[in-house]
């Protein structure tokens, strides 16, 4: 399979999670904190909705990108993306670590995971 396929592949699977997350992180955060185990003032709320609106963000490009042959174009989608899940993963292991999040966080790190293996894959073969 070829950059551009996998690619292909992948931008719409990577704009669908960032809706959902733009969607939980917009009207559900204190569920989404529950699962994570991790308190939820006031202060956590307003970060988590400003953070939908990223997520909202990168899920449009993806899905707009998503067709695109231009090789510059994916190159730097996915070199971003997969520096963000992959510190992303990171940093939930280790907040897991510190107990500073419950197991709820395993889901998020397995998703940031997957999805950097998946866009550093697109990477090698272009």
């Amino acid at each position: 399979m070829t950059a551009e396929g996998i690619f292909q592949f992948v931008a719409p699977i990577t704009a669908g999670i960032c809706l959902i997350l733009a969607m939980g992180w917009m009207w559900a955060p204190k569920l989404i904190l529950n699962i994570f185990g991790i308190a939820y003032p006031d202060s956590a709320i307003i970060v988590a909705r400003r953070g939908a609106a990223l997520f909202l963000g990168i899920g449009a490009t993806f899905a707009i990108a998503g067709k695109s042959h231009d090789e510059t174009l994916r190159h730097a989608l996915c070199a971003g993306m997969a520096v963000s899940c992959t510190l992303l993963a990171i940093l939930g292991f280790l907040e897991r670590s510190r107990r500073a999040a419950g197991a709820g966080i395993w889901l998020a790190i397995m998703v940031e995971a997957a999805l950097a293996t998946a866009l550093v894959l697109v990477l090698c073969l272009n």
